[in-house]
């Protein structure tokens, strides 16, 4: 699953899916946090690994990615 959110749609999804809060709860990775921030978050659901992106692009887009781990299938 991946998703674009624009600013607006982030504010009026805020709180609403528990993976996405995760990863925004995360300390923030990256050197030049400006133009590329990310933050990562890994789990397990179900029995199934999960992993977790969240990226800012120049302080305006956000990037979210998730999957669940291949040898899980």
């Amino acid at each position: 699953m991946h998703e674009l959110i624009e600013p607006d749609l982030a504010r009026e999804l805020a709180g609403k899916n528990a993976v996405w809060e995760e990863v925004k709860a995360q300390p923030p990775k990256g050197a030049y946090g400006g133009v590329f921030e990310y933050k990562y978050f890994a789990a397990t659901d179900e029995g199934k690994k999960l992993h977790a992106w969240g990226m800012l692009l120049w302080d305006r887009l956000m990037l979210f990615v998730s999957h669940h781990h291949p040898s899980d299938s």
